[in-house]
């Protein structure tokens, strides 16, 4: 079974304050995280690692995290597969303003073996925007993480949102499977929000600059107010080429 493990421990009280779905509200030196595994391939374990923690937590592939309270400011992220990388980590740091809400996704292909490629895993630290929409709309976001189907146009409601989005690990090259192993490779890059009529969303991926369509056109029901993530994700049987698509929520 693919297991993925949140690690955020070794921190003081005044560090971490973890939370169910209630809890304290935010304050001004107080930021709040979740952790989302989307690496496909994952033979056992993937983990992620906040601040060297080794606390316990752990969900199936493809679950996501509930938010949890830590310290604004610098914090460490790294992240281990063990079929692929299967040796210690090296920390990135990642600058988490007060008040702000992020995720912690693992994105990528794990079956790739010890090596590094365009569809190997990468860990990104995004921001989860609480920005309220207007009346009657709901916000939503794609997040590319099938990087097997190179770049994509993305369609909301039969109109392009999105063209030539590339998966965000394509961009990294030139470490070696000695860095891989340490867990190197991440990304802070921020996935866009777009504003959507309450009631239900229909996406389709094509394949970039084409009519060619690869996922889709897909129904989702959104609410007024509400904010929402939708990852494109990668086929986990192969060979098959359906790619699919995952809602989860954002708001707090």
């Amino acid at each position: 079974m693919n297991r993925f493990l949140c690690m955020v421990a070794g921190l003081s009280a005044a560090a971490l304050l973890i939370a169910g779905c209630g809890g304290t509200s935010l304050s001004s030196n107080v930021a709040r995280i979740r952790a989302y595994d989307g690496a496909t391939g994952t033979t056992s374990t993937a983990t992620i690692y906040i601040n060297n923690g080794s606390a316990n937590g752990s969900q199936n592939y493809g679950q996501v995290s509930s938010y949890l309270y830590v310290n604004s400011g610098t914090s460490t992220f790294a992240w281990a597969v063990n079929n692929l990388t299967g040796g210690s980590v090296t920390p990135f740091p990642a600058t988490l303003n007060p008040g702000s809400v992020y995720s912690a996704i693992l994105l990528g292909n794990a079956s790739t073996g010890n090596s590094f490629g365009p569809s190997s895993p990468i860990l990104d630290v995004t921001v989860d925007d609480q920005t309220s929409p207007p009346s009657g709309q709901s916000r939503i976001r794609i997040i590319h993480d099938a990087p097997d189907a190179g770049s994509i146009d993305v369609y909301i409601n039969g109109s392009i949102q999105q063209s030539s989005y590339a998966y965000p690990g394509s961009t990294i090259t030139g470490l070696t499977p000695a860095e891989i192993a340490l867990g190197t490779p991440f990304s802070l890059q921020n996935f866009n929000y777009s504003n959507a009529p309450a009631g239900t969303v229909k996406i389709q991926i094509n394949e970039a600059g084409t009519n060619t369509v690869i996922a889709g056109p897909t129904s989702f029901p959104i609410t007024g107010g509400g904010k929402y993530t939708f990852f494109l994700n990668e086929p986990t049987v192969s060979p098959s080429a359906t790619y699919s698509f995952q809602q989860i929520t954002d708001s707090l």
